[in-house]
């Protein structure tokens, strides 16, 4: 393979093991789902649905601890919110990346993870340090494939591409199932969908999960027309 044939696929990176051979594939590997974190609770006196997944905003309250004994480490550690009150969270095996993007973030912390009611205590788990740009949104959630590439990696790669990946993975539905745009559109019948590249778009980055579940489903539809 030439140089220029080996830079011309680098932008998937690892993501080829999921399926797509060429970039602008990587708009039709879908989102299994996603996190809601339109909403950041700052306020945490408040009772707490056991199991819910939830975003909370706030500062870390001293230095997260790690303690070992019969079995994989666990860290544990607590955030304040705004009205003093505070939830404590807890990461099992080797967190020493996570405790250190928790504590270089110690002052303004976003935490991500579920809500485990324990012996009249508030914890949260399967934590994880959310980036800001992703606050007020729902983030995707895409399948990733053991010891070859994280979900995160995966997430990161997708996004990045989706402003080059859309118009050619449109252009390319539109041409294999032979119908115009608006037909399509029609067909798909997505609430505020007015055209493909928007019905690609919001499978990944919806305004609502309801949405982002239509759309996905009209592209399956539309995949089965095209036959693949």
């Amino acid at each position: 393979m030439t140089a220029a044939a080996k830079k011309a696929k680098s932008p998937l990176g690892r993501v080829t093991s999921l399926g797509p051979k060429l970039p602008w594939q990587s708009a039709l590997l879908l989102p299994r789902g996603w996190d809601d974190l339109r909403s950041a609770i700052t306020y945490f006196n408040q009772p707490f649905p056991d199991g819910e997944f939830v975003l909370l905003h706030g500062r870390l309250e001293g230095t997260p601890q790690v303690r070992f004994g019969g079995g994989a480490p666990r860290m544990n550690g607590y955030i304040l919110g705004a009205d003093g009150y505070r939830i404590g969270f807890s990461a099992f095996g080797d967190s020493r990346d996570l405790q250190i993007d928790i504590e270089a973030n110690a002052e303004n912390l976003l935490l991500f993870g579920q809500i485990n009611l324990f012996n009249n205590q508030t914890w949260l788990r399967n934590i994880e340090v959310v980036d800001r740009r992703w606050v007020g949104r729902l983030r995707p959630r895409y399948a990733g494939k053991p010891r070859v590439i994280t979900p995160e990696t995966v997430r990161d790669r997708v996004i990045s591409l989706l402003r080059e990946a859309i118009p050619v993975a449109s252009q390319s539905i539109i041409d294999e199932i032979g119908r115009s745009a608006d037909e399509i559109v029609r067909f798909a019948s997505v609430e505020g969908i007015n055209s493909v590249e928007r019905l690609i778009l919001h499978a990944h980055l919806p305004r609502t999960i309801e949405q982002g579940e239509a759309a996905q489903r009209a592209l399956e539809l539309l995949a089965a027309f095209r036959g693949i």
